[in-house]
């Protein structure tokens, strides 16, 4: 019994993990906003999240769908 409600555990951490990882690919500045980092306008405030450009090319050509 307690193998079995730590396997659920661990994989509902594991969902809860991977669809953080993917919002914040999918929409840095949402995701940012949502964590309560600031994202204004000026270019260098939004640094971090160009680096996720990279990332999300990089997948689109592995993906062959750009």
């Amino acid at each position: 019994m307690a193998t079995s409600i730590g396997f659920y555990l661990s994989a509902v951490i594991a969902a809860g993990i991977i669809f953080i990882g993917g919002r914040f690919l999918l929409a840095p500045s949402l995701a940012a906003a949502g964590y309560g980092i600031p994202a204004g306008t000026e270019p260098h405030s939004r640094a971090y999240l160009s680096a996720l450009a990279g990332w999300k090319w990089a997948a689109a050509k592995w993906a062959d769908v750009r």
